[in-house]
């Protein structure tokens, strides 16, 4: 190997380490770092929502926030790889605003959606009936509230245990 070859070879090899030094240094937090913290979990709605909401089920239900649909529904198997994936991936970005599930278990339950303002766009709107249409076809009851400024707390367990029905054990 000539001597031309040699210091091209350890110039590549130098450019190449610097270059990963540096993207693991902005990965790590460095100049140019792409995350931080988001702050809040709930939007003040949602925190006075759920506040509600756990005077309202009191010990009966276990209550998590912002939980993942597709953690939540899974799409059927079929023999259309494609159309599996086109379901798993319309479910796959989107979030349920809150899971009921048993206290003991944390088997689901059912889903609550707070529907403010926003779910008047036509883009809320599509978004609302592909996770009406989901849910349906999963037996997963859905429960949709609309954003007050108070909410009672009696009329929101009426309305939750009558639609989980029989699925909920007195405590």
């Amino acid at each position: 190997m000539s001597l031309n070859t040699s210091a091209w070879l350890i110039l590549g090899f130098g450019l190449l380490l610097f270059i990963l030094l540096a993207g693991l240094k902005a990965g790590l937090g460095g100049f140019g770092a792409r995350y931080q913290k988001r702050g809040n979990l709930f939007t003040p709605a949602e925190l006075n929502f759920l506040r509600a909401l756990d005077r309202a089920v009191g010990q009966k239900l276990r209550i998590f926030g912002k939980v993942r649909v597709a953690d939540v529904l899974s799409v059927k198997g079929g023999t259309n790889r494609r159309a599996n994936w086109n379901a798993f991936a319309k479910i796959s970005g989107k979030h349920f605003d809150y899971v009921l599930c048993d206290p003991q278990t944390l088997n689901v339950l059912g889903v609550v959606e707070l529907n403010d303002k926003s779910h008047d766009r036509r883009d809320r709107q599509l978004r609302d009936a592909l996770i009406r249409r989901a849910c349906l076809e999963a037996g997963m009851p859905l429960i949709e509230v609309p954003a007050a400024r108070t909410y009672n707390p009696i009329q929101i367990h009426d309305s939750i245990f009558a639609a989980l029905g029989t699925q909920t054990s007195a405590h």
